[in-house]
């Protein structure tokens, strides 16, 4: 019989060496989820293992905390089972490895703990106590996972904590209005993408083709992936052209480095800066779609531009008014579109909009 087949139910779990016949995904994610918990099997007696594997097995480590690994051979004295432990040969016939093996596994095998309750028992420490897995509900075992997750790595979360200072709290505000229910899909689109810096632009072509810098629309270098939707010229103009709606929604009579990467913070529910955003994340979805065209000189760029995201929000807005006839929702849609009648109002059951050139 295999070493691997004399380890049954759960202290198979303690065996490391049976990770690598796992193909179940559900299964492998368990395990994985077990490892995180860090969770000791205590044994009722030597009984209860006395017939298991000793190698590749958590209950016996050496110094540095790690299993014993199975030597290639074995010669009659050395140990296979725990029924075979301690070693009492005397030391003077081990050989090789033996001289320090043996002695290292009998001083762990002496170290081993049994539980007090004459059960087998599976136990890990949550909240700086310990629990028994058999005992624990669900909710003291997530909170354990929970408390050992690490924090995301990724290269873009650690760009924009560098260059505005983000709190981890934070992403839970600025993802609500990546996926604030008035932005429409593509627009939405757009805003991922720039928050994840997912997406080509001159710098990195620059960078990683070697060919022009240049920004196409406001033809200046582009020192930064983020370039198109914080530092262009042309959306600082378009910013600055639409602060004559914007700045009646929300009394800030400019578009801040934070606004211009996440829109504004919105702790309640508040439409008037929701409207805002709104606006703002419209400006960003047209400048970031046509960031690889050339539309001639900074002025006529800008006016074109300008022209393209007066239409887009038109029909936007008409597109939802019709959603909010079919729905009867009108008085939802005035109250999310239509404060104060800065873009527009409702006449004869016709929506009416203003010129945003």
């Amino acid at each position: 019989m295999s070493p691997k087949s004399q380890i049954k139910g759960l202290k198979a779990l303690s065996s490391t060496i049976h990770e690598k016949n796992i193909s179940n995904d559900f299964y492998k994610n368990a395990l994985k989820s077990f490892r995180m918990l860090k969770a000791n099997f205590i044994p009722k007696d030597i009984n209860s293992i006395r017939r298991d594997w000793i190698y590749d097995n958590t209950l016996l480590v050496n110094d540095q905390g790690d299993p014993f690994k199975a030597p290639r051979r074995f010669p009659p004295y050395a140990p296979e089972f725990f029924c075979d432990l301690p070693v009492t040969n005397n030391p003077r016939e081990f050989k090789n490895i033996f001289k320090t093996l043996i002695p290292s596994i009998n001083l762990s095998f002496m170290k081993l703990i049994y539980s007090d309750n004459g059960k087998d028992e599976y136990q890990f420490q949550s909240a700086q106590k310990s629990l028994s897995l058999y005992k624990a509900s669900f909710k003291d075992i997530y909170n354990t996972l929970l408390a050992d997750k690490k924090e995301s790595t990724s290269i873009w979360v650690e760009k924009w904590n560098d260059s505005t200072h983000m709190g981890v709290d934070e992403w839970v505000y600025i993802w609500k209005n990546v996926h604030c229910n008035m932005l429409s899909p593509k627009v939405q689109s757009s805003a991922w993408e720039t928050i994840h810096r997912n997406y080509m632009c001159s710098y990195f072509a620059s960078v990683a083709f070697n060919e022009s810098p240049m920004c196409k629309l406001c033809g200046r270098e582009e020192l930064t992936r983020t370039h198109i939707f914080l530092d262009c010229n042309i959306i600082l103009n378009i910013y600055d052209h639409f602060l004559s709606f914007t700045s009646r929604l929300v009394d800030i009579h400019h578009v801040n480095l934070l606004e211009r990467a996440f829109g504004l913070k919105i702790d309640n529910p508040d439409n008037n800066s929701s409207l805002r955003n709104f606006i703002n994340f419209s400006i960003r979805h047209i400048i970031f779609r046509n960031r690889n065209r050339k539309f001639g000189d900074p002025n006529t760029t800008t006016q074109k531009m300008i022209k393209k995201i007066g239409n887009f929000i038109q029909s936007e807005l008409y597109t939802k008014f019709k959603l909010a006839c079919i729905n009867n929702k009108i008085d939802k849609f005035k109250e999310l579109f239509l404060i104060d009648n800065i873009l527009g109002r409702i006449e004869n059951n016709a929506l009416v909009l203003v010129d945003f050139d």
